[in-house]
């Protein structure tokens, strides 16, 4: 997938403003605008959402905080990319439990017809391979909440 995770708008600000207040203070006010009933679906750029960058920040508080609220686990941007894709890019097992378990889609295509499942191979991340290949993933996963 050409730059699943490496195109995404301010993610490397995102990122250095991390470092630079800790990723705690920025969890603490995603939080907050969710509880304030700010909308969490709603897009920016080509079609990011607020778990979409939330995945891409490796932000666990923010991803269950959107999750709780209503945010839809199988929103796709502009691209087709979901973030249970994000989540394979980037290597990150937690973030990609929390969406399987929320009901993501592990079905879902991209525009270029790339899964998560075959995002992770691709790119060797072995860490979410053992999530999304294990037994009953997909049952989870179908299980789980819409999101929608």
């Amino acid at each position: 997938m050409a730059g699943a995770g490496h195109d995404l708008p301010g993610r490397d600000r995102v990122r250095r403003r991390q470092d630079q207040e800790g990723a705690g203070q920025l969890d603490v006010a995603a939080v907050a605008l969710i509880n304030g009933h700010a909308d969490a679906n709603q897009t920016i750029g080509a079609g990011y959402t607020p778990l979409m960058l939330a995945v891409a920040g490796q932000s666990t508080a923010t991803t269950q905080a959107l999750l709780t609220h209503g945010a839809n686990v199988n929103a796709k941007n502009a691209g087709g990319i979901t973030a249970l894709m994000i989540a394979a890019s980037e290597d990150q097992a937690t973030l990609a439990i929390m969406l399987v378990k929320a009901g993501a889609d592990l079905g879902a295509r991209n525009e270029n017809g790339e899964t998560a499942l075959s995002i992770a191979q691709q790119h060797d991340r072995q860490a979410v391979l053992k999530v999304l290949e294990q037994p009953g993933a997909s049952a989870v996963s179908n299980s789980g909440a819409t999101g929608s």
